[in-house]
């Protein structure tokens, strides 16, 4: 084996023996369990080969789970110089260790899927844009999760992206804009990130073709205090008029101290969405009535028929015929 490892290591490219790489990783990483992990393989032999950074990540997803098991070297610290060597290159295929949930014997409640989370979080300084474009790009649930805590405790990240994934041309990328501006709003506590959510949801609410994302565009305006005031009357409309998910009542909310006569009716309680009004029936009997002939029922008076077109209630109408009473 040691031969094998010296003649590896002289190779300027070991990339034709990929698969006789991987399968040395996977020996070492049995081995490792009762014998803690080579000397002449430890990780200092795999940051010495002359591979592609996708196979150096693979590898060394391979390995980690060789850590904890003798030895002072451990792979998951080689990993960590390999992401903050190039982050914009090896935070992608650090991604593609989302899918493994395999144990690591060093740390008992994590997996290489949590790991790759802890090292793109703890190495995110100086490239967290391209840490946020890598993780909506890969759209895993880590990935997600992963966003989401950076919603929270790096918003500036999370907001810039936002910014640039509203006007990508790629429809998935304007759908994470609203998603996570929306997550990262109550987290932007600076004027430069509020403003760049505010340009994101007017860019997104300008785009006809995008009709559906505009409800989470006008959650995004109307919590601002900024843009408020140009667009509570436009989101209290579209909040009676449709059931949007992304524009809810606690969003519209926010504006109603500030802004209270967009977003409520006269009569001082918010409109229901025109599904939930109920149905207005008008009755009406004709003036007069030939004889011989049923009395005709449903039948709208010029009134009746133009308050129900234009949705105001109307009262149940019966008309007394001529000459009654006298």
């Amino acid at each position: 084996m040691r031969l094998l490892g010296e003649t590896l290591l002289r190779l300027p490219d070991c990339t034709p023996y990929a698969g006789v790489l991987r399968a040395l990783a996977g020996w070492v990483a049995e081995r490792a369990r009762d014998h803690g992990v080579p000397p002449d393989f430890g990780p200092w032999f795999w940051a010495a080969l002359a591979l592609p950074a996708e196979e150096r990540a693979d590898l060394l997803r391979r390995l980690v789970v060789a850590d904890g098991t003798g030895g002072e070297d451990r792979f998951l610290a080689a990993a960590g110089e390999f992401l903050v060597a190039d982050p914009g290159t090896v935070q992608p295929l650090l991604c593609a260790w989302f899918t493994d949930d395999r144990r690591l014997p060093a740390l008992p409640a994590a997996t290489v899927a949590t790991a790759a989370q802890a090292l793109l979080y703890t190495h995110r300084e100086g490239s967290a844009d391209t840490l946020a474009d890598a993780l909506v790009a890969d759209g895993h649930e880590r990935a997600d999760e992963l966003l989401a805590t950076l919603a929270q405790e790096d918003p500036g990240a999370v907001c810039r992206g936002v910014a640039r994934w509203s006007a990508d041309p790629r429809p998935a990328r304007r759908v994470a804009a609203v998603a996570y501006g929306l997550r990262a709003a109550p987290h932007a506590a600076t004027d430069s990130d509020r403003e760049l959510l505010r340009g994101a949801a007017a860019t997104l609410l300008s785009r006809t073709a995008d009709a559906a994302l505009h409800g989470g565009a006008l959650a995004l305006l109307v919590r601002d205090p900024v843009s408020r005031a140009r667009y509570a009357a436009q989101a209290a409309a579209r909040f009676a008029s449709a059931q949007d998910p992304q524009l809810t009542a606690e969003a519209l909310g926010t504006a109603l101290t500030t802004h209270p006569g967009p977003v409520l009716t006269p009569s001082g309680a918010a409109s229901p969405p025109r599904a939930a009004r109920p149905a207005t029936y008008c009755v009406s009997w004709p003036r007069r009535r030939p004889r011989g002939r049923r009395r005709r029922r449903g039948v709208r008076t010029g009134a009746a028929a133009r308050a129900a077109r234009h949705g105001r209630p109307c009262r149940r109408v019966r008309r007394t015929p001529s000459g009654a009473g006298r």
